[in-house]
């Protein structure tokens, strides 16, 4: 059993490093370093090129860290843990104003597994 497991962490981290390799190493710099998208560089698009080739059903808190980065936003409740990452909006200081539109992708692990629940993208 542990072989197995051991084993399929390998393969979902070499679909994480493909996908990295197919999307560029640009786009996923850029989304890195735009924390909250302050910088302008982080946009649905871009996201979109980054997730196209991730299986998501079968990724866990780790590996979407690995892609992309550190989230903006971590919300924890006693089920779930959501992970924030905000793009095309206006900043203050550093951070999201939420007073003006702004856009963020959101993604639902489950709180224990740490495995990915579900994800969307809100704009408002």
């Amino acid at each position: 059993m542990e072989k197995k497991g051991i084993r399929l962490i390998s393969i979902m981290f070499l679909i994480v490093l493909s996908s990295c390799a197919k999307i560029g190493q640009d786009d996923l710099s850029s989304w890195r370093k735009d924390r909250y998208g302050c910088e302008g560089h982080r946009d649905q698009e871009m996201l979109e090129r980054i997730l196209k080739d991730v299986d998501l059903n079968a990724i866990y808190q780790s590996d979407l860290n690995r892609l992309l980065g550190r989230p903006d936003t971590v919300i924890y409740d006693a089920e779930f843990m959501f992970h924030k990452y905000y793009f095309s909006g206006r900043c203050k200081a550093g951070k999201i104003v939420d007073s003006i539109d702004h856009c963020f992708a959101q993604f639902r692990f489950d709180h224990f597994k740490k495995q990915i629940v579900d994800h969307k993208t809100v704009c408002w």
